[in-house]
């Protein structure tokens, strides 16, 4: 009887995270590098990246670690020259952008209000 319990316990839990994972696969995280900033006399510290970017059927979703204020995205599918553009708050910490989904090479590009640039780059 314990026998039975485990081993059904163990295939729950296998179907739990085969459900998770397949949820998964369908976003893609982005990567997202900052400006490199020349600062003379300064030690190289890593930037903190205050951006966090992924894509899901058609939507960018973004997750902002602070306010940034207002921020322009464009996205290019480099492809097709296809473009999106819009202005972003980041003051509620998450937002999302609607883009196309068709397959290719996609840059993005957020620019704050302070002119520092973001981007990154993936492929549907």
């Amino acid at each position: 009887m314990r026998n039975l319990l485990f081993y059904s316990l163990l295939i729950l839990m296998f179907g739990i995270g085969a459900t998770a994972k397949a949820e998964e696969l369908d976003k893609v995280e982005i990567p997202i590098n900052g400006d490199n900033y020349d600062r003379p006399g300064r030690p190289k510290a890593p930037v903190v990246i205050p951006i966090n970017c992924e894509y899901e059927d058609g939507v960018l979703y973004f997750g902002f670690n602070y306010d940034l204020g207002a921020v322009t995205v464009t996205v290019v599918n480099e492809n097709t020259n296809q473009q999106w553009q819009a202005v972003l708050q980041t003051s509620s910490g998450y937002n999302s952008m609607n883009i196309s989904e068709d397959t290719g090479c996609y840059h993005i590009e957020i620019t704050t209000i302070n002119n520092v640039v973001y981007q990154g780059d993936f492929e549907i």
